[in-house]
């Protein structure tokens, strides 16, 4: 009930890369809410993917792995 009334706590935001993968026509999570991932990662790279919904590694399959594999190889 708390969340609900007052929303998640403030947190320091987390400071390590990560990708985000999000499906533009995602029904369940909107996209448009993807603005306030700023408010919980320092080094967010996102993007909204076309074609996906909530199901993005199953519905893209290709494309996830493609994106997984990039990620990987970038960091370290």
């Amino acid at each position: 009930m708390e969340l609900i009334r007052h929303g998640p706590p403030k947190l320091e935001p987390i400071k390590v890369p990560v990708r985000v993968r999000w499906g533009a026509s995602d029904k369940v999570l909107k996209v448009e809410w993807a603005d306030q991932l700023g408010e919980y990662f320092s080094d967010c790279d996102f993007a909204p993917v076309e074609d996906a919904g909530h199901f993005v590694a199953y519905e893209r399959p290709e494309l996830a792995v493609w994106e997984i594999s990039d990620f990987f190889s970038t960091v370290g």
